[in-house]
């Protein structure tokens, strides 16, 4: 897969095709904010990083059909535009959801000066804890910067390689949420007259005090899934739904490693947790973590 077609391949496919326009028009999905029609195709808006993530096919016969394809079979491709400096949304809860293999697709590229928003500091020196180790990272914003087995960022702090942004947990789901959509940011009383709080704007709103907290975003988000679909349509296991859902909504490009990659329709639409269109890239992957753990 190209990470980057060319815009003008669909849009004259679609242009030698006026006798069948009204069909093309038909078919325009969620990712196009824009689409006017002149008989002929005379302007084109589209998401940012969606044409940049995507492949379009034109397929049928007789009259043309619009398919989506956001699948790329290799990992290191699927994070080759991931460069120093990039902001990145890593999902997992403990052991539950971590994006292991794009984590380390990124070690092995040697991105460094990384600021990385997670629950936590990572484990041992695998995934986030092996960007840690390695000084890969250079902020960290999370809620557990200690733990069982986080041993790597207790290292580097020490050696002040790394800075660390403490945010109550409920905080840092707020702030990745209001990130996803399209908010400044959160009022919230946790952590109002604590050193958590310095340096904020404080509100009083009904006699309550509430400490004005900035949206979190991101250049790219890292989440795992157990299955997905060749549109990004992603499904969580148990407990590996916790920060994935609201990861995949902060970032700018989100990069999706699924277990199992199914046709679309094959599941329930009830259980899509994290539909297409906050989905730019579907890698599958096989179904063991490092730690022997499949979620």
């Amino acid at each position: 897969m190209h990470l980057a077609p060319r815009l003008s391949d669909p849009l004259k496919a679609a242009q030698g095709q006026k006798d069948d326009l009204d069909s093309f028009a038909s078919l325009v999905v969620s990712e196009f904010t824009g689409f006017i029609l002149e008989n002929r195709v005379s302007q084109v808006k589209w998401k940012s990083g969606f044409w940049e993530s995507t492949r379009i096919l034109f397929r049928g016969t007789g009259r043309q059909t619009l398919a989506i394809d956001k699948v790329v079979e290799d990992i290191d491709l699927a994070v080759a535009d991931i460069e120093d400096g990039a902001t990145l949304l890593i999902s997992g809860f403990g052991m539950s959801g971590r994006p292991w293999q794009l984590s380390n697709a990124i070690l092995r590229k040697g991105v460094k000066d990384l600021t990385v928003i997670s629950n936590n500091a990572g484990v041992a020196d695998i995934g986030l804890g092996g960007l840690i180790l390695q000084g890969r990272v250079c902020q960290l914003i999370c809620s557990f910067p200690r733990g069982q087995g986080m041993w790597a960022i207790k290292k580097q702090i020490k050696t002040g390689r790394v800075g660390v942004e403490v945010v109550p947990w409920g905080t840092l789901v707020e702030r990745i949420r209001a990130g996803g959509a399209g908010l400044g940011g959160i009022l919230t009383p946790t952590g109002v007259d604590t050193d958590i709080t310095v340096g904020r704007k404080i509100l009083e709103i009904d006699g309550v005090r509430y400490a004005l907290e900035p949206a979190l975003k991101a250049d790219f988000a890292l989440v795992h899934a157990r299955r997905g679909d060749r549109w990004g349509n992603l499904c969580y296991h148990l407990g590996a739904r916790n920060f994935n859902p609201v990861m995949a909504m902060g970032g700018e490009v989100t990069i999706a490693e699924v277990e199992e990659l199914v046709e679309l329709g094959e599941f329930d639409p009830s259980r899509v947790h994290t539909p297409g269109i906050y989905v730019q890239r579907v890698v599958p992957v096989n179904r063991q973590s490092p730690a022997g753990q499949g979620d």
